[in-house]
């Protein structure tokens, strides 16, 4: 069965482009809608059924993290890849904590765009090469107030990477009550607040790559 794909991006030229490039790249990809308004995406999407959307992090109207919250919204099944041209670590984290999946900068190749559709199909978290240890240290950091233990790493490896906590369950054989609890100590050691920060956190100290 093929992964069926949308596409969000005001700049018709890069859409258009970034369109046949999927199409040419694999017979795997199906191409189910292509849309330079947010308003008109969301009135289609829901007939699509996408496996994937990938969006314009800056589109007129309603962009950023309210888009991808309306688009998850409307589609609860597919994966959101985010794409910008920017690597700004602000935006980076707010994309995330609304729920996308993966993030494209634009100047990457199609091999990125694919590597990442992969990816997040696979129920990975996916972050372009192009957002550096560079880019993720420029931005004040959260430094753990304790070790974490080998299970916390375990956990906190997997919440980075995208996994749902039945998921983790599941994947480490223990309960999801246990999972809820090791979430819990995991934020509190490392002073965070939510996944965007364990993201950038698990990417710091090389317990996921970039």
């Amino acid at each position: 069965m093929k992964i069926k794909i949308v596409l969000i991006d005001d700049h018709t030229l890069f859409r258009e482009g970034l369109g046949v490039l999927l199409s040419a790249y694999s017979h795997e990809l199906e191409l189910v809608g292509s849309f330079g308004s947010s308003k008109v995406a969301l009135e289609k999407l829901s007939s699509l059924k996408p496996d994937i959307v990938l969006c314009d992090v800056r589109m007129p109207g309603l962009d950023g993290d309210l888009l991808c919250n309306a688009i998850l919204k409307k589609c609860p099944y597919a994966r959101l890849i985010s794409v910008s041209a920017s690597v700004d670590v602000k935006t980076i984290d707010r994309m995330l904590a609304a729920g996308s999946s993966g993030y494209v900068i634009k100047e990457s190749g199609i091999s990125v765009v694919m590597k990442a559709i992969t990816e997040v199909m696979n129920g990975v978290r996916f972050l372009d090469p192009m957002i550096t240890q560079a880019t993720i240290s420029s931005h004040p950091s959260y430094a753990p107030n304790e070790e974490l233990s080998p299970r916390e790493r375990q956990v906190a490896k997997l919440l980075a990477e995208g996994l749902t906590t039945h998921q983790i369950s599941d994947h480490l054989n223990i309960s999801i009550k246990t999972v809820e609890t090791h979430r819990s100590h995991i934020f509190k050691k490392l002073g965070i607040t939510n996944i965007a920060h364990l993201v950038r956190f698990a990417i710091r100290t090389g317990l996921i790559e970039s």
